[in-house]
């Protein structure tokens, strides 16, 4: 919206690029809180990818128009909704994950885990860990996860194109 009023998009896009860097590392952390086994399958992958999209947000945010200081508006950190809706999808798909391991199998588990994640990682992440401990190997849950990074990084860029944002850039 931002872009489209007339603001740079350049610098905007580099905040969300970083906030896919703060994204990915999130994800490690709460990985780390409950697998180390699957941390240590994912960390040189996710680590990397979060790198290269931090300096690539750096060097986004560099672009930024001098002629324009205007102040990011911050959203109110205490509302409940987006609580709720993620309380929501997470019960879902650790239900349908639940599901489809026992009448899919593995593959069935790393697609939905990935699809999941097309626009919530957290959510997909979380139900991926937690569904594992139905005698989840650590590769396919890894694999799960990385699917589910993955589709996330894929959704935002459709998002993106989806509103017209990357028009501007």
């Amino acid at each position: 919206q931002k872009a489209k009023s007339g603001e740079n998009a350049w610098p905007l896009a580099g905040v969300a690029v970083l906030a896919a860097a703060v994204s990915l590392l999130r994800i490690l952390v709460i990985v780390l809180a409950l697998s180390l086994t699957t941390f240590s399958l994912i960390a040189p992958a996710t680590l990397t990818a979060a790198l290269v999209l931090g300096l690539s947000g750096a060097g986004l945010i560099r672009l930024q128009d001098t002629q324009t200081g205007q102040e990011l508006n911050a959203k109110n950190p205490f509302d409940l909704a987006p609580l709720a809706i993620f309380a929501a999808l997470f019960a879902a798909t650790r239900t349908l994950n639940a599901v489809l391991l026992v009448w899919i199998g593995a593959g069935g588990f790393i697609a939905l885990t990935a699809l999941s994640a097309i626009f919530d990682a957290d959510v997909a992440v979380l139900s991926a860990l937690r569904t594992s401990a139905q005698s989840i190997s650590p590769d396919i849950l890894a694999s799960a996860i990385l699917a589910a990074l993955a589709a996330n990084a894929a959704g935002r860029v459709f998002v993106a194109a989806v509103s017209g944002t990357l028009v501007y850039c």
